[in-house]
């Protein structure tokens, strides 16, 4: 039976696969207007779902569709955005393929409904790569010291949850910035 939740279904279920042959096919303009608002109510598009599990090749199909430049800033109900969840994840082929563009750049400086940036979510993951990935970026750099609701920042993140790696990145950016 045919959804307008295919593209999300099997992007959620990791299948680069059929993501792909959806992606490909042409439903994929209509597959690609939709936002998950079934049980969890969260809106995910094809695009967070792609980013948060990993697929590349879907993500680099979904950037290069019609609707890319617009899913790249869209949110999630909690004020998510794809990048959030790349690099929450620590997939840094996704990472650097979302902050390749205007849109995504945009994104490193967007706040969740926490006021997390994605610079938040990956300290305290710690997925060092994707930390200095983030920093080489103006947009990465000037996140250093936003504070979340709770006025943590990333290094406060990153030492919380004793990121030893990452927090000397952060720290590092964070000297480089007083000079």
């Amino acid at each position: 039976m045919v959804s307008k939740y295919d593209l999300i279904d099997v992007l959620k279920e990791r299948d680069t696969e059929k993501g792909k042959q959806l992606l490909n096919s042409n439903r994929a303009s209509e597959l690609l207007k939709v936002q998950d608002d079934r049980e969890d109510g969260l809106n995910y598009t094809a695009l967070h779902y792609a980013a948060w599990r990993g697929l590349t090749e879907c993500c680099q199909l979904i950037l290069q569709s019609d609707q890319g430049a617009h899913l790249i800033t869209m949110r999630s109900t909690s004020g998510s955005t794809p990048l959030h969840y790349a690099a929450d994840e620590g997939h840094l082929e996704i990472v650097k393929l979302l902050i390749n563009t205007k849109q995504g750049l945009e994104c490193i400086k967007m706040q969740d409904e926490n006021r997390n940036t994605p610079l938040h979510y990956v300290a305290y993951t710690g997925h060092s790569k994707v930390v200095k990935i983030l920093l080489q970026t103006k947009q990465g750099y000037d996140t250093l010291m936003i504070k979340d609701k709770h006025g943590r920042t990333p290094l406060d993140y990153a030492t919380q949850k004793n990121k030893t790696e990452t927090i000397a990145i952060l720290k590092e950016a964070m000297n480089s910035r007083k000079l």
